[in-house]
């Protein structure tokens, strides 16, 4: 009897997975025709279909106008949002699940800060080595979120009191960058201090086929690695360290390897879009709301949500001010922190305990 419950119950847990998977699959698909078709320039469904056809099977001469609308900068841009939110929400998963904390983002450990002190010093002295590129912001950016990323670990290593450490060295680290950027912004001339601002906004402008080129490779990569290690995140989350030692897997050695990849993802992001918050904090919640702590379908449905979220924010970016266009990491922060607080406010927080 027992036996055939059991069976029940996992035939229902299935069924609702794949119930999510295809609403939230419909979700974006929707998104996606809207942010191809919404812009200054009036585009049909059809239009927008059509030009994605001829970008597949045509060439470049048979482009008309409308299709190079949509061809070189909306559908750049719906691939990069898209790729950002995955990026940022399977990083944000995994990062909860190796220190065990709900409230751990990619963010916590300071990279983040570090990007932004990175591009912010490019673009007071860049001059200096012939000129303010926007390749010299993303290098910047993203050599400094990675030399903080390894300065955390290594300092957590040595202390050696696990994710704890990891968590507490990188608050440091996001206060020590954050004030070098401070006092970055104090000494700027006006228009270079308006540089360091935009970028932090967080935004899709300017997005072609060349950082999708890179972006994309990066998160299969990410993704695909992080996915290899999901049955060992579950023995993490499920026990403490000691547990993990007695089923044969270096809690230390995991938390480095996993924690290290989902920085690089995070860090090949925001060096492209600037920072964009609470993606990475909201999307792995709403998904262990729905799919629960498995990884082998909590990383992916948070890739799918952080996609969605990302890809919506930017749609209502576009329209709310239409014809002025709100940067999507201030419209994630807008959506992001009512429905975290809501998230708390229910008590969401037992589904760790």
């Amino acid at each position: 009897m027992m036996e055939t419950e059991l069976f029940a119950a996992y035939r229902q847990y299935y069924r609702k997975i794949k119930l999510i998977l295809v609403l939230a699959l419909i979700g974006i698909l929707v998104t996606a025709l809207g942010v191809l078709v919404q812009g200054a320039a009036d585009i049909s469904i059809r239009t927008a279909l059509q030009a994605v056809l001829k970008g597949v099977t045509g060439t470049p001469d048979t482009w008309t106008a409308q299709d190079k609308i949509v061809l070189l900068i909306r559908l750049p841009r719906l691939i990069m949002a898209m790729t950002t939110g995955a990026m940022l929400a399977i990083a944000g998963a995994v990062m909860q699940s190796i220190t065990r904390n709900p409230l751990v983002s990619p963010f916590t450990i300071g990279i983040s800060a570090a990007a932004t002190f990175g591009a912010s010093l490019y673009l007071l002295f860049g001059y200096m080595l012939g000129g303010v590129s926007e390749i010299g912001v993303m290098g910047g950016a993203f050599v400094m979120s990675t030399i903080c990323a390894a300065g955390v670990y290594a300092l957590s290593q040595k202390v050696g009191t696990g994710a704890t450490a990891l968590v507490l060295i990188g608050i440091g680290a996001n206060y020590i960058f954050s004030a070098g950027t401070s006092i970055l912004q104090f000494f700027a001339e006006e228009h270079k201090l308006a540089m360091i601002v935009n970028w932090t906004f967080g935004s899709f402008t300017g997005a072609d086929w060349g950082q999708i080129a890179v972006m994309l490779p990066a998160a299969l990569f990410g993704g695909i690695v992080l996915q290899l290690y999901a049955q060992r995140l579950n023995a993490m989350i499920a026990g403490d360290d000691d547990v993990l030692q007695t089923l044969g897997t270096n809690p230390e050695r995991l938390r480095k390897r996993v924690g290290l990849t989902a920085v690089f993802v995070t860090s090949i992001t925001i060096c492209f879009t600037g920072i964009i918050g609470f993606v990475g904090l909201i999307a792995p919640h709403i998904a262990r709301m729905l799919v629960g702590n498995q990884h082998h379908y909590l990383l992916p449905f948070s890739a799918l949500l952080g996609a969605w979220l990302v890809l919506l924010a930017d749609a209502v970016g576009h329209w709310i001010l239409a014809p002025v266009v709100l940067p999507v990491g201030v419209v994630i922060a807008f959506v992001g922190v009512p429905l975290f607080m809501h998230l708390i406010l229910r008590g969401r927080g037992q589904q760790w305990e």
